[in-house]
């Protein structure tokens, strides 16, 4: 584990896992309780055409899959407190996200999650912590299952996603400072998570609260976790507030948008929430519409 005492540089934490392992799932509940934490998606760095097949398959889950020089050029210009471009979601190379210095610094604690971060040694020192979760083959096929709600499905899972997990994961273990069974419950894999970083990694001003609420959203704010946020008042977008879009909200149900989904909460009429969409791994909320879709 590398020194995580020098306070001029962000801490970089890498999470690791096969595809649904709850990486993700774990990084979205501390980010989005804890300001200070940005998440950043390897799935983000995909590439358009993966230049691999297997059984048949086009495979997205090979290191080939993803433009692996320029997300270790990203992670290492973040871990010098630079400002970076990224894309907002994969299989699109367009680096349309701006992270500027002023963004790192109110964010030191950046969290990084992919299911190859240290599937080469160039990625393996980049990050000052490296967690990884490991989970079975049954779980990988119930949960990816699950979370497409298909059956479609099911062969790529069987001739690609869990052999590569099988071949990639024991490189990976090994790299790893710390590794967790991703078989638990999503709460308990968090704690041990939070645990670990309050204890071994942190210093104490970086340190996570799990207590704490969501944080607020306003326009301006980066959204990097697909955690439900809270909205401050008058921050709710113009594209929501068309006669139809608010018979949506006050009916209790989301509404989804290209980049954005919305809710209206329980507790009271005229509050409202806010999350990225799943497909889009970080974005910056304002009252424009999103400049690759024309939508919001």
């Amino acid at each position: 584990m590398n020194d995580t005492t020098n306070d001029s540089r962000p801490i970089i934490v890498g999470i690791g896992g096969p595809s649904c392992s709850g990486k993700g799932a774990v990084i979205d509940h501390i980010a989005s309780r804890n300001y200070h934490v940005m998440r950043i998606c390897q799935d983000s760095f995909f590439r358009i055409d993966s230049p691999v097949k297997t059984r048949g398959h086009t495979d997205i889950d090979d290191p080939a899959a993803l433009m692996m020089d320029e997300f270790a050029q990203f992670i290492t210009s973040l871990r010098d407190g630079r400002g970076a471009r990224l894309p907002s979601r994969g299989w699109t190379e367009d680096f349309n996200v701006e992270i500027t210095e002023s963004e790192i610094a109110r964010r030191p604690l950046i969290i990084c999650d992919g299911f190859l971060l240290y599937i080469m040694d160039k990625l393996d020192d980049l990050f000052d912590a490296r967690i990884f979760i490991d989970v079975s083959d049954l779980n990988i096929l119930y949960r990816r299952l699950k979370r497409e709600n298909h059956l479609l499905s099911l062969d790529y899972i069987y001739d690609v996603v869990i052999p590569n997990a099988r071949c990639n994961s024991p490189r990976q273990m090994k790299a790893a400072h710390k590794v967790i069974d991703g078989n638990q419950a999503l709460s308990e894999v968090t704690a041990h998570i939070v645990d670990y970083l309050n204890s071994d990694v942190l210093s104490p001003h970086l340190k996570i609260d799990m207590d704490k609420d969501p944080w607020p959203v306003s326009f301006g704010t980066l959204l990097t976790d697909n955690g439900w946020h809270p909205l401050k008042d008058g921050d709710l977008k113009d594209w929501c507030k068309t006669t139809e879009n608010m018979a949506i909200l006050q009916a209790g149900d989301e509404l989804k948008g290209n980049t954005f989904t919305y809710r209206q909460v329980t507790s009271g009429a005229g509050q409202y929430e806010v999350r990225l969409n799943g497909w889009c791994n970080i974005f910056t909320y304002s009252n424009k519409p999103t400049r690759e879709l024309g939508r919001y």
